[in-house]
This record gives C-alpha cells, sequence and structure tokens, in this order.
C-alpha cells in the first residue's frame, strides 16, 4: 500500500463497508491513525446508519447494528451474533462455487470500537461516555426497504423463539420523539442475547443450530418502531452458507 499516494488509500478506506473498518486499522500504523481520527467524521458516520423511508418529512437513523446482525449460530451452548451471506442458487452451475460449498469464509467483526454509538439519531448524550451524533452527519447515509410487519403465519408456527419489539420513539411531555439514552451495547448484549438465552438449544438435541434475524418497520399509534422475529433454520441451510462474519462483542 505504501506505493499509493495517501489519498488514495484513505479513499479505500472511507468506502470500505463499515464492519470492515475495525480490519482495515490493523493493516499499518497510517490506516489505524487515520481511521481513529475520522471514526466519528460525517463520512464515517454516515457509513454506519440508516433509515427507513416510510414518507415522513423526518426520518430516523438508527444504527446498521440493528439490520446486519442478520443470525445467531447456536454451538457450544453459546448463541453468537452474526452476519451470514448464502450461496445463490445457480451458484451451483459454477465450478468454483460448488466446490466451495461447505467451506464458507470465516471472518471476525470486533463492534466493541461502536458500542456507545447511539442506537437512534436523533439524539442528546446523557453522559459523557455516550457520543452524541448530529443529524446533519447523516446526511448521505443509504436508507434501507424494511418488510412491513405482520403477525407469524401460521401464528404457533413452532420454530420461532422469540419476538420482541424495539421502539425507535418514546413518548414525550409534547409528544412522541425519538428514543433517548439507548446505545449499541445495550441492545446487543441485554436485548438480542439475553432474550435468547432462557431458550437454550434446539428441541431435536442438535449440537448446532442456525437462528435467522428478521427485521421489520412497524408504525403504530403514530410510533416508530422495528420488529424482530427470531426463528430456527433448517439444518440443510448450513451447506448454502458462503462467509460468515462472526460479532464479537
Amino acid at each position: 500500500m505504501s506505493l499509493l499516494p495517501l489519498e488514495i488509500q484513505f479513499l479505500i478506506i472511507e468506502v470500505a463497508e463499515w464492519m470492515q473498518w475495525p480490519k482495515l486499522a490493523q493493516v499499518c500504523p497510517t490506516w489505524r491513525r487515520f481511521i481513529n481520527q475520522n471514526i466519528h467524521s460525517p463520512q464515517f458516520l454516515a457509513g454506519r446508519y440508516t433509515y427507513h423511508p416510510d414518507g415522513t418529512s423526518n426520518p430516523l437513523y438508527f444504527h446498521r447494528i440493528l439490520t446486519d446482525i442478520t443470525h445467531y449460530l447456536y454451538v457450544g451452548n453459546t448463541f453468537r451474533p452474526c452476519y451470514i451471506e448464502f450461496h445463490d442458487d445457480g451458484d451451483d452451475d459454477d465450478e468454483q462455487s460448488s466446490a466451495m460449498r461447505g467451506n464458507p469464509q470465516i471472518d471476525k467483526f470486533d463492534c466493541r470500537r461502536f458500542f456507545n454509538d447511539p442506537v437512534v439519531v436523533p439524539y442528546h448524550a446523557p453522559d459523557a461516555a455516550a457520543t452524541p451524533v448530529p443529524v446533519s452527519a447523516l446526511s448521505n447515509c443509504s436508507p434501507i426497504n424494511l418488510n412491513a410487519w405482520t403477525p407469524p403465519s401460521p401464528p404457533n408456527d413452532d420454530r420461532m423463539i422469540e419476538q420482541f419489539t424495539f421502539s425507535l420513539e418514546e413518548s414525550r411531555g409534547n409528544g412522541i420523539g425519538p428514543i433517548n439514552g439507548a446505545r449499541v451495547i445495550s441492545l446487543l448484549l441485554v436485548r438480542l442475547l439475553k432474550s435468547l438465552i432462557g431458550w437454550g438449544k434446539p428441541e431435536d438435541g442438535r449440537g448446532r443450530g442456525l437462528l435467522k434475524v428478521d427485521v421489520m418497520y412497524r408504525i403504530s399509534g403514530g410510533r416508530r418502531t422495528l420488529k424482530f422475529r427470531v426463528m430456527w433454520l433448517d439444518d440443510e441451510v448450513f451447506g448454502r452458507v458462503r462467509r460468515v462474519v462472526r460479532i464479537l462483542h
């Protein structure tokens, strides 16, 4: 990388996915210093926040950790949050892709660097440890289109082990406003993981399992919420996994 001008090197970092930043910070001292100095700049902030375009004039920006935890891998009596990509159905036509089946690429993402990020913006930091994020810094973030919430079908699907709500807004004295004080650490460790621990291992006694996390959008009573539905997948999906990013916490 030393042969490239610094401007080009820094551009590579800026256009990278936010989950790659901790790994890129290990490339060299120059890259680590650039990332550490700019991690809360508008360019970097826009890369780790998103919003659902619901037609309202005041979109609520929320952290991409909410949608980038796509699965939970159950192994060793532990639920491990992950981002997982699968082979497309057409990959079987490609000899190289077919040979890679059953040997997924394994990566790690250390999200502890972002634990003090607020989950929802606009946001007013309740203490100095939290990182306030100005709305103006998120003007260039990309939207994500979430499915609208629907009741489970069938309603008593035995594959579904948990369904819970994360409110993006809360009641205020003068109406409804963005939720205050929730940070990534509280959501990841308290809300998601704690809700799964009590369910234990799959009922069929498998030593491993894969849970899919569906994130849906709902407006109810004028309040915007995200609905999380967590369901067991059939064991055969392991053969279709192309890439696993373990989210370290």
